[in-house]
């Protein structure tokens, strides 16, 4: 688990490295007072630490370890796959592309 747990913490460290700046231009696009700034940034690095920590240990139950050894790759996919289906429904892009499709 220690070892596991460094990993986890390397991954976390270089996803933060790469989200903070998208998250930065993400948040100058709102009319935001800028000393809510860090603030917001605040809470932002506290609920990625939090559900990083809520994700580790439901992934290190017994049971659900078990399926995600078994089962995980297969489940990454299913659930990218209705992802971004979803996402390309609520957009509307499905929609359009049939519209484009059948005029």
């Amino acid at each position: 688990v220690g070892l596991q747990r460094v990993m986890i913490s390397s991954l976390m460290f270089i996803w933060l490295r790469f989200t903070l700046p998208q998250f930065a231009s993400y948040l100058s696009s709102f009319q935001t007072d800028p000393s809510q700034i860090p603030l917001i940034l605040i809470t932002f690095a506290g609920m990625v630490v939090v559900f990083w920590e809520l994700g580790f240990r439901l992934a290190t139950l017994p049971v659900i370890a078990g399926v995600l050894e078994k089962w995980g790759r297969h489940l990454t996919v299913v659930v990218y796959i209705l992802l971004g289906g979803y996402i390309l429904w609520d957009n509307g892009t499905i929609h359009q592309l049939l519209r484009w499709l059948w005029t």
